[in-house]
Order: C-alpha cells, then sequence, then structure tokens
C-alpha cells in the first residue's frame, strides 16, 4: 500500500509534523542533498571569506621613470613608497623598460617623472607627473590613483607651507593659510574600504540560497524523475492537507537553513575579524522569513524539475545574476527596469539590504521593518504559490 493511501485518514496537524519528520528522512538519506544544503554552504563561505580575508590591496608594485634625477624628484618617489598603497621601489630610467614590467604584469602602474621636474617646481611651473594604472582591474587602479593623490597633495602643502614660511610666517599659520578648508571624512562601518566587508554579506545570502534550493529540487526532481512524488507524501484531500505538507517541508528546509546561517554568523565572522554589529535576536528574526522564502519558493519551483538534474543546473546557471541582481556590484536602481522589478520578488535581493543595515551598520529591526514586511510579502507569496504547486504534483500520479 502507497504512503499516500495508508495516511488518508490522518489529522491535519499530524500530516504536519509526518511532513516535517519525513523530509528530514528524505534530506539525510540523499547524500547529494546533504553536500548541497549543508556541505557546500559552509565550505563555499568559508572558501569565500578566507580569498577576501586580506580585505585591502596594499604594496601594489608600480614602477617610477624617474627622468629628472633630481632631490625634488627622488623625494616624490620616496613619499609614494611610503604609501600603504603602493610599493614604488622599483625605479627605471627610461619608459620602455617600465612598459616591459607592465606589461609582465611585474607592475601595476608606471609613475613617470619628467624632465625638469626638480627645476619647474621651483619655479612654480607646475610640472605634470603622469600615472598609469592598471584600470582593467578597479581595485588596482584606485590604490594607485589613491596613493599618488595623497603624495601629490602632501607634496602641493609641504611646498606652500615653506613659501608662507620664507615670508615670515610662522609654522601654525602658514599651514593655516596652506589649507584653508579641511574636510574630515569618515567611512562609516567600513572604514578601511574592505572588499570582504562589502560583498560577503550579499554573498552568505546568496550561497543559501543557492544551496538550499539546489538542495529542495534535487529531492523534488527525484521524487518525479522516478514517479514517487505522491508517494512520499500523505494523502491530499483538501486545501488544508497540502497546507500542512507545505508547512512541514518549508519548516524543515528552514531550519537547516538557521542552522548554516548559525555556522556562518559564528564562525566565519569571527575567524576572519568581519564585524557583526547587529542584535543576535533581531538577525534572526530578520533570517528566519528569508529563509522561509527560500523554502517556499523551493517548493514552487519543483514543478518546473522533472529530472534530479534539472534543479542542480537551473539554480546553479541563475546564481550569478542573483548576485547580480542584490545590487552589490551595481546599484539595483542603475539597472534596467525590467530587471530591477525582477529582483524585488528573488528573496536574496529583497533581503540583503536589510541583513547588510543589521549585521553592518548595527541598525535595530525596527528600522528595516519595510524591509523585513517586504520578505514576509514574499513568503505569502510563495506560500499559496507552493500549496497549490503541491496539489498539482500529488495529483500527477497519485498511486504510482
Amino acid at each position: 500500500m502507497s504512503l499516500n493511501t495508508k495516511n488518508n485518514n490522518m489529522t491535519v496537524f499530524s500530516k504536519f509534523g509526518y511532513a516535517f519528520k519525513n523530509e528530514y528522512r528524505f534530506i539525510f538519506k540523499d547524500a547529494a542533498v546533504v553536500f548541497s544544503m549543508l556541505l557546500i554552504a559552509v565550505v563555499i563561505s568559508f572558501v569565500y571569506t578566507y580569498i577576501y580575508s586580506n580585505q585591502v590591496l596594499t604594496g601594489l608594485p608600480v614602477v617610477v621613470v624617474d627622468q629628472d634625477q633630481t632631490t625634488e624628484s627622488r623625494m616624490l618617489t620616496r613619499m609614494l613608497d611610503a604609501t600603504e598603497q603602493v610599493d614604488a621601489s622599483c625605479v627605471v630610467a627610461n619608459l620602455t623598460e617600465a612598459e616591459r614590467l607592465f606589461d609582465q604584469g611585474r607592475a601595476r602602474g608606471i609613475v613617470l617623472i619628467p624632465p625638469y621636474f626638480g627645476r619647474d617646481l621651483n619655479r612654480q611651473a607646475q610640472p605634470a607627473v603622469s600615472v598609469f594604472a592598471d584600470a582593467s582591474y578597479i581595485l588596482y587602479y584606485k590604490q594607485v590613483y589613491k596613493a599618488m593623490s595623497l603624495v601629490t597633495a602632501y607634496m602641493n602643502a609641504g611646498i606652500e607651507i615653506q613659501k608662507l614660511n620664507a615670508r615670515g610666517l610662522t609654522e601654525d599659520q602658514a599651514l593655516k593659510n596652506a589649507t584653508p578648508v579641511q574636510s574630515t571624512v569618515v567611512g562609516l562601518y567600513n572604514p578601511d574600504s574592505g572588499y570582504a566587508i562589502f560583498v560577503m554579506p550579499a554573498v552568505f545570502l546568496v550561497i543559501i540560497q543557492t544551496t538550499m534550493l539546489t538542495g529542495i529540487g534535487l529531492l523534488g526532481g527525484t521524487f518525479r524523475e522516478r514517479k514517487r512524488f505522491a508517494n512520499a507524501h500523505t494523502a491530499v484531500t483538501n486545501i488544508f492537507d497540502a497546507i500542512a505538507i507545505v508547512l512541514g517541508k518549508a519548516l524543515a528546509y528552514t531550519s537547516v537553513g538557521l542552522f548554516v546561517f548559525t555556522l556562518i554568523v559564528g564562525l566565519d565572522l569571527p575567524l576572519f575579524n568581519m564585524p557583526q554589529r547587529g542584535n543576535i535576536a533581531d538577525l534572526y528574526l530578520y533570517i528566519f522569513p528569508y529563509l522561509l522564502a527560500i523554502s517556499l519558493l523551493g517548493i514552487t519551483l519543483n514543478r518546473f524539475f522533472r529530472h534530479r538534474e534539472d534543479a542542480a543546473m537551473t539554480i546553479i546557471f541563475s546564481s550569478i545574476p542573483v548576485l547580480l541582481l542584490c545590487g552589490v556590484s551595481w546599484p539595483v536602481g542603475e539597472i534596467p527596469v525590467f530587471l530591477s522589478a525582477l529582483s524585488q520578488i528573488i528573496p536574496s535581493s529583497a533581503a540583503t539590504k536589510g541583513f547588510v543595515a543589521l549585521s553592518q551598520a548595527g541598525s535595530r529591526l525596527g528600522e528595516v521593518k519595510d524591509l523585513w514586511l517586504h520578505v514576509w510579502a514574499l513568503c505569502a507569496l510563495y506560500f499559496v504559490l507552493s500549496v497549490f504547486t503541491m496539489k498539482s504534483l500529488l495529483k500527477e500520479n497519485p498511486e504510482a
């Protein structure tokens, strides 16, 4: 007798409990599902965080072409080498040699100090120092540009102060006249502009979403491929039975997701010195509907996965576009309107902004209430779709 027939007289609450317990059994009986939902999620999170653990690129090699060979040009080179962004210890006599080092990847930028740099500087003729930076990699370009900007700013201020001192002004007076306007830039939440702090919160959510959807799809695809979907579930005689089964399955998946999330927050963040400024209770209250929305979306997507491999291929293929739609690499408001609208129904896109605000900015749940309600709205949407999906799939081969 099939499981579907045998449990025909179970109550709604019994079917909920049975679905919850049974889904755990299915998860841990399937090595690929365990590998996807647990091991891959934890390992990939660890590996990605480890890769970006240095946070900021420092000591980038640049080559200096000193065509002046004066005290002033050597001072500029020493100041550049003293910055944390670049290593300017390599000085060559001509641009051809510098280009060769750049083409070989041994330098990420070239600084060209022209002839008569020192003379023009002393004559107040504003000599131009040329900087060639590798703009094909924006992080390289940013660091070389930042280092040169700092050096020229300090050098210009120093020269101006020397002139004012020569006119009889004191050091303090000269400093105030040389820099009449001072700006203070405070880097909030990520003061060192660390790449891991910038990108990993969104990546964590996408990793959890991708691995959960893959695992749920593998289970659903396996049952449909073997025509055992109905046999693996209790009978559905009315809408409440379908609701009970969906909630039981979804909460089982959600609990696995909570375990993975706990490992990431509890191990990865402290291990790599990444900040976690949020209230832990708020963090879990926020992440729960996110994981529930993923679980319900996974059940809904089972409608489209007729074979086990369908889920893995589809979900993994879509993971990169999904990450882009989170607004990490490019603001969501700047992407095409259609894609921006599409991102609103993807759990990771809806949840990322609030998760970053809670974990990195230290916001409280009430401050991200609208984002939290958005995620709950996705839960409601995918709950309705998953219930109808479940009813449809259970009728597909009721006694097979």
